[in-house]
């Protein structure tokens, strides 16, 4: 009987990493008004690489999934548009930016998945979604 490796958390590197993002998308917002184009830009050529690489992976296609990729895609450029203004907007205030947008995201998710996917939430998950939305709320500017 094979065994199999136990699914990790995300250590060092995903931690790394979303923190080198938020930095450079803070980074983006000082530099001005001019970065839709730009993000647009990375957007496209990362939609190109993409199917680039799925079509030398012989990938098989259908309507569902690129209907979902699609609506993925333009949900995740949405929300990075959404972080960049609000850094633009806040700029006095980039740790409030960083920490409402990222539990934000963590409780949207959360509440879709139970929605749309019918994940079961347990009082506890109820709970910390309550707690989040007080979160927000109490970081907001007055």
């Amino acid at each position: 009987m094979r065994r199999t490796r136990a699914a990790r958390a995300p250590g060092a590197g995903c931690w790394l990493g979303y923190g080198s993002v938020d930095v450079l998308f803070k980074q983006v917002a000082k530099a001005g008004t001019a970065f839709a184009p730009a993000l647009l830009a990375s957007f496209v050529l990362a939609g190109v690489l993409m199917l680039a690489y799925l079509a030398w992976r012989r990938v098989a296609w259908d309507r569902r999934s690129v209907l979902g990729g699609v609506l993925l895609g333009l949900l995740n450029f949405a929300n990075i548009l959404f972080y960049i203004r609000a850094h633009q907007h806040f700029a006095s205030q980039p740790t409030m930016v960083f920490a409402t947008m990222n539990i934000g995201v963590v409780a949207l998710g959360t509440v879709v998945g139970a929605l749309a996917f019918r994940e079961r939430l347990s009082v506890r998950h109820g709970l910390g979604i309550a707690l989040t939305l007080v979160a927000i709320v109490v970081m907001l500017p007055k």
